[in-house]
């Protein structure tokens, strides 16, 4: 008995070490740690569009391989666990915002987004990405889809790589559901996304006859995200160990063929390395005296950063001096497609406005028109027009009637094509309304005054106000145009910032470009107003 009582005094200490060594390094406190065990619950955000990781229930309840191993990790801490539901565009926002306090959703370990937040280490998972053909689609390797329209998703980690790598033409849109209604219309050849989901996708019935022929490329690990501030802190350990011995037990093994996924080389290695042992039988895979786990057992980034040379190291040396990250200047893919998107806007303000002013002009005209007929259907144009809002008429038209279009007769409608009728309709409607109130104050004393070019000089001198207020509006509003895929302003800095990290930099830099942008277009119009009295007063 009294050799007993010896062995289980010794043996209760080594039970209630932890599965590393992590306790003999200087590990900092974590105030987030401590405010999660003080309210007795963790809030982590998952997906709800990406099954089988995480996606809603027939009842609305959240359910996946990541949810379970967000209950998982609640265990471990001894807390409950409050699912939030977060998407790919928002999930580190939500994070630096203090919404959630773990992120495991979906996201792979990348440099880039180290430096937006704190990769826990291991990784839970490990994929790549593939693209969901159409079944008219014949294409059997990467290189095959070289220019070809691919629909993607804005903020996915791998549209950097994929585009560098295979020079393919991305239209990413803000939803999965608007890329698949987009490649279904045939928009595009195919789909890029996790292969995991394209696996998933290709058993759906919406989905038959497409073809997932292609090796899964840029294979990275998925890892479970905490805020930067936690680095090296004893949360980013517990979770870190927590994550291993889940690989070690294989309990993420588990949770695979609990949802039916294909098997994954990625978790079958990990348990591999988290389970050797030494001589001794203690694991291989420590932390060292820093805390970090040994240089053998780490998972790395795989995206590198662009090599920086010449004008562009300039900028490069400021974000190392002072933080600002400038990489629309020295990244080559953030700069071309800044390019692209600054290109787009521009296209879009110019022509909507064109458009709209040749709308406004003409709908006026109808109003003011003798014909009661011409009148009442005039208005009721000047009515729909102006009342649907811009954003919902791309929907309608290019999610809706352009269904019908693709299905029946095969015509495919222009994302840009209808992003400028829309906003030009919108903007001619409200400039219309303008026009004709101005023609009244104007010819108040004329009976039964139609209409004519002639006479815009006149009107301007009251109508520049209100014209000049819808063109204002009208800048500001292309920028809803990338729901339907145009990747304009907006996009492209959304693009940026949410593989970079940059936000305060490039929304700083948004709000100057459209202020610029709008002031710039504004003069041009007046000019162009002055120029046009002008003429007529010489005339």
């Amino acid at each position: 008995m009294e050799l007993k009582r010896v062995l289980l005094g010794l043996l209760i200490p080594l039970l209630a070490m932890p599965l590393s060594s992590s306790a003999s390094a200087e590990i900092s406190k974590s105030t987030v740690l401590e405010s999660i065990r003080d309210e007795g619950v963790i809030k982590v955000g998952v997906k709800t569009d990406f099954q089988p990781f995480g996606f809603l229930s027939k009842e609305g309840d959240l359910q996946g391989f990541e949810v379970d191993l967000a209950r998982l990790i609640g265990d471990a801490i001894g807390v409950r666990v409050e699912l939030v539901g977060v998407s790919t565009a928002n999930r580190f926002q939500r994070l630096e915002q203090g919404l959630v306090q773990l992120v495991i959703a979906t996201a792979a370990d990348t440099r880039e987004r180290r430096r937006i937040a704190t990769a826990i280490e291991p990784g839970y998972f490990g994929a790549g990405v593939n693209v969901l053909l159409r079944p008219e689609v014949n294409i059997q390797d990467w290189a095959g889809l070289r220019g070809k329209n691919i629909c993607a998703l804005q903020a996915a980690y791998f549209n950097k790589g994929i585009t560098s790598r295979f020079v393919i033409d991305l239209k990413t849109y803000k939803s999965i559901q608007n890329a698949q209604a987009a490649l279904q219309q045939g928009e595009c050849v195919g789909f890029l996304y996790s292969e995991i989901a394209v696996q998933g996708y290709l058993k759906k019935p919406e989905f038959s006859g497409y073809k997932a022929n292609l090796d899964p490329a840029l294979v990275v690990p998925w890892a479970a995200f905490v805020a930067r501030s936690e680095k090296g802190n004893e949360f980013e350990v517990l979770l870190g160990d927590t994550i291993a011995r889940l690989h070690r037990d294989g309990i993420l093994i588990a949770l695979q063929e609990k949802w039916g996924m294909a098997k994954s080389l990625y978790l079958a290695e990990s348990r591999t390395r988290w389970s050797a042992v030494d001589g001794s039988g203690a694991p291989l895979c420590q932390r060292t005296e820093s805390g970090e786990w040994v240089v053998e057992c780490r998972d790395k980034a795989f995206i590198t950063s662009a090599d920086v040379e010449g004008v562009n190291a300039i900028f490069k040396r400021v974000e190392e001096a002072t933080g600002m990250n400038f990489s629309f200047a020295y990244d080559k893919y953030d700069r071309d497609r800044y390019i692209k998107g600054l290109s787009t806007s521009l296209q879009l303000i110019v022509f909507s406005t064109i458009l709209a002013l040749l709308v406004g002009y003409l709908l006026a005209k109808c109003l003011l028109a003798r014909s009661p007929v011409v009148g009442f259907l005039s208005r009721g144009i000047v009515f729909v027009t102006g009342t649907v809002p811009p954003l919902l008429a791309m929907y309608l038209v290019f999610f809706g009637l352009g269904a019908v279009l693709i299905a029946d007769h095969g015509v495919r409608l222009p994302a840009l094509g209808v992003a400028i009728v829309s906003l030009g309709l919108y903007h001619g409607a409200i400039i219309a309304n303008t026009i004709r109130d101005s023609f009244k104050i104007e010819y108040a004393d004329v009976v039964d005054r139609n209409l004519r070019l002639s006479d815009m000089p006149g009107i301007l001198s009251t109508a520049s106000v209100g014209i000049n207020g819808a063109i204002t509006n009208l800048v500001k509003a292309s920028m809803v145009a990338s729901a339907i895929a145009v990747p304009e302003l907006l996009s492209a800095t959304i693009g940026i910032f949410s593989d970079q990290g940059n936000t305060n930099e490039m929304m700083i830099l948004l709000f100057v470009m459209f202020i610029v942008i709008t002031t710039i277009w504004l003069a041009v119009v007046r000019k162009s107003q002055n120029l046009i009295v002008k003429w007529a007063g010489n005339a």
